[in-house]
């Protein structure tokens, strides 16, 4: 069963109960003099909110409501006993306990010792003097049921601790705010009686365990669960309800939390400015400042307004830089303490701010807003540095007398310019284009190239949202291409600069792009390179034959294409070196070749090497890798061909013509929980076809249009392709005419 203090309070600590006493000098009988408060003591942070704050605290009730009130460090209270008077002190430990508060009486010259509770000390001295055995309620007589002083006492205390009860535990939680929480009670740890107090900053769980005033040890953790896990103690109640957090009415407060403020008439008070500056500055700013001083010079000021960066400087080193964590740090600061910010004008136009201390700023804000409307003020301060002014009306009236010595010097400006009241002269708006069309046409039809670039028929750059383009040669390469060919486009800087957006990529291995070359180039040469590497145990001759693999492989993947002579109409003509001639190739060459290509040549020395060093158990397995570097080789060279042949076919495309490419794409399996055995030996399924369709417009410019064919297999159709392919192109080109185009299923 839990209950909150609202139900429960705990008896001041150490304090018997009260005894009647029907004696001659019984002070209830002999007297009507109540507790009178001389002063009303300190908080200090250390004490009445820290690890031992349960002892400084006693709970009292005032119009029905049960509350913690202080017992301030140098409280001093003057009571009336049998027509003495006595006088208590509270003051810091006693015999037994350093951290708890003790207790001191005086009656003229005689005292008491200082003793842990106040009924002790009263009750010791009263008796000495009076040679009596009557015993008195130190809390009573400290005035604990008055509600005055208890007011007085209650008066600058920006957080109340409260106890709630947790099964037979009765936890004392003194700290509830935004970054930190913390609570203890009282337990046996090593058969002694002993203080666990429980912290929480941040996401650091922290229980400590007491021995009187003794440290024993320490626990951390992540979470309460986590560090009670760890003390292995009470290990059935979960560390959540341990703390105190699952309580119904710590979660109330924690919900309803609010700051610590306070108005400008607590400025006086150093508790509670001590406690602002500890909860809001102390921790963001330097340690060293003299802080107080903006207050008690603000306090005595007449003018409610202060210009708060120029007083910062004053506390601040001459050197020292503020940075926007401090200045935040500064505004929360003062806006608890009750002040207003009243600048007319934001951060961007001028680090300068005003402040104001009044209740009501209203008043203040409109005499600056008036004053800056009228030319008055200004973003930047006019008083000269050199010459000091005490108050701000003063600095007010000097910034008057310069603003208006400015605005001379700004109205003769605007009428030397101008004109005499004449309006101001309006700037044309000038726009810049960095490219001119001519340039970006050229660059893009230089990319348009399938020779020098490779288009990615899957993958889009998401800024520009047009297919990615692998570039075929390296920057550097291409650059001197493009210079030849446009030598009045691009200059370098701006060709490189375009080259580096996400559209463009350079590409090693294109193997993503092609099957073939993957599977007939570029495995092959990774092969030939894990074999060398096995085989060849000499490092230096290891690393002669890996280079002359990488030089073939270089040189059958960019260079090998630009020996293929193909004229700008698609023909092919005849070459001196057998290698390189296309005629030859589709034996129509009637000429002799009276010359032989070294780099090609390599690839032939190349195995022979390899033929030579290796054993007979490897030669089926590089014959294997020279015939697919043959048919490699023979793919490159189809590849030029036709690519140059699309072009051709594009140059001569005119208005009324249409250029037709049916694409295959893949094949489209259907898919099912479980196969039959026909169904996984005979696949047949949806064969997907792209029909592209080229058109030209006006000056030259290109339409595309795009349909995708579903063919679903049957012998009928598989024994006819041709027909098919044509009856789509017929039916893409009428399409065509319409201007529509999509995705058309074709069963």
């Amino acid at each position: 069963m839990r209950k909150t203090f609202a139900t429960w309070y705990p008896r001041f600590p150490f304090l018997p109960e009260r005894k009647q006493s029907h004696g001659l000098h019984d002070p209830f009988y002999n007297t009507g003099i109540g507790a009178i408060l001389l002063s009303c003591g300190s908080l200090i942070p250390d004490l009445h909110y820290g690890p031992f704050s349960r002892d400084w605290w006693y709970s009292t009730t005032i119009e029905n409501e049960t509350l913690l009130v202080p017992i301030r460090l140098g409280m001093t209270i003057a009571t009336t006993l049998n027509e003495q008077k006595f006088i208590l002190r509270v003051i810091q430990g006693h015999s037994k306990n350093l951290q708890q508060p003790g207790y001191c009486c005086q009656a003229g010259t005689l005292s008491s010792s200082i003793e842990e509770s106040c009924s002790t000390a009263l009750t010791s001295l009263y008796q000495n003097i009076f040679q009596t055995k009557t015993k008195f309620s130190g809390p009573q007589e400290l005035g604990f049921d008055d509600d005055s002083i208890v007011n007085q006492l209650l008066n600058g205390v920006l957080f109340r601790p409260f106890y709630i009860i947790v099964d037979k535990f009765r936890i004392f939680v003194y700290s509830l705010g935004k970054q930190d929480f913390a609570s203890s009670f009282i337990y046996t740890h090593c058969k002694k009686r002993s203080l666990f107090v429980q912290t929480m900053e941040k996401s650091i769980c922290k229980i400590k365990i007491y021995h009187e005033t003794i440290l024993v040890t320490t626990f951390e953790g992540d979470t309460p669960t986590e560090v009670w896990k760890k003390t292995g103690i009470l290990q059935k109640f979960d560390g959540f309800v341990l703390f105190g957090l699952n309580d119904n009415y710590v979660k109330k407060r924690l919900e309803s939390r609010e700051s610590p403020t306070c108005r400008p008439t607590d400025w006086a008070d150093n508790n509670i400015m001590n406690m602002l500056y500890s909860y809001y500055l102390k921790k963001r700013t330097l340690a060293n400042i003299n802080w107080q001083s903006i207050f008690l010079k603000w306090t005595k000021k007449a003018c409610g307004i202060m210009e708060i960066r120029l007083a910062l400087q004053e506390i601040y080193p001459e050197n020292h830089v503020f940075n926007e964590r401090e200045i935040r740090a500064w505004h929360t600061f003062l806006k608890a303490t009750g002040c207003t910010n009243i600048t007319l004008f934001g951060i961007g136009e001028s680090k300068y701010e005003f402040w104001t201390k009044e209740v009501n700023p209203l008043h203040d804000q409109e005499t600056l807003h008036t004053l800056f409307n009228n030319g008055f003020l200004r973003t930047t301060p006019f008083v000269d540095p050199s010459k000091s002014c005490n108050d701000f009306t003063e600095r007010l009236s000097n910034c008057i007398v310069e603003s208006y010595e400015a605005n001379k010097k700004e109205a003769r400006t605007f009428a030397r310019i101008n004109g005499p009241g004449c309006p101001i002269i309006e700037k044309p708006i000038i726009h810049r284009t960095r490219f001119s069309e001519e340039a970006k046409n050229q660059f893009e039809k230089f990319f348009s190239d399938k020779s020098i670039v490779n288009m990615s028929s899957y993958k889009v750059d998401p800024q520009t949202k047009l297919p990615v383009l692998y570039l075929k040669d390296n920057k550097t390469a291409l650059w001197e291409k493009f210079s030849e060919t446009y030598p009045d486009g691009f200059k370098r800087t701006t060709f490189m600069t375009e080259l580096a957006q996400g559209r463009f990529q350079y590409r090693e291995d294109l193997d993503d792009l092609c099957s073939i070359c993957c599977q007939y180039g570029y495995d092959v040469f990774e092969d030939l390179v894990e074999l060398i590497l096995a085989q060849i145990k000499d490092l230096k001759y290891q690393s002669i034959l890996i280079d002359k693999v990488e030089k073939v492989r270089r040189y059958m993947k960019r260079d090998y294409e630009n020996e293929i002579l193909i004229d700008a109409n698609g023909q092919v003509n005849h070459d001196s070196c057998i290698s390189h001639c296309l005629t030859y190739a589709f034996g129509i060459c009637e000429n002799s070749h009276t010359s032989n290509c070294e780099k090609c040549n390599e690839l032939w020395i190349l195995f022979e090497q390899l033929q030579s060093n290796f054993d007979k158990s490897h030669s089926e397995m590089l014959d294997e890798a020279r015939n697919k570097l043959y048919y490699y080789l023979s793919h490159q060279t189809r590849k030029v061909y036709l690519n140059s042949q699309f072009s051709a076919s594009l140059r001569e495309l005119d208005e009324d013509g249409a250029l037709i490419v049916v694409d295959y794409k893949m094949r489209v399996l259907p898919k099912s929980a479980r196969e039959t055995k026909d169904e996984f030996f005979g696949k047949r399924g949806w064969t997907l076809h792209t029909v592209l369709v080229y058109t030209k417009k006006e000056n030259n410019i290109l339409d595309i249009f795009w349909y995708n064919r579903i063919r679903l297999e049957d012998d009928s159709e598989a024994m006819q392709p041709l027909n098919i392919y044509e009856s789509w192109s017929i039916e893409a080109l009428r399409r065509t005419g319409g201007k529509t185009y999509g995705s058309l299923p074709f069963f």
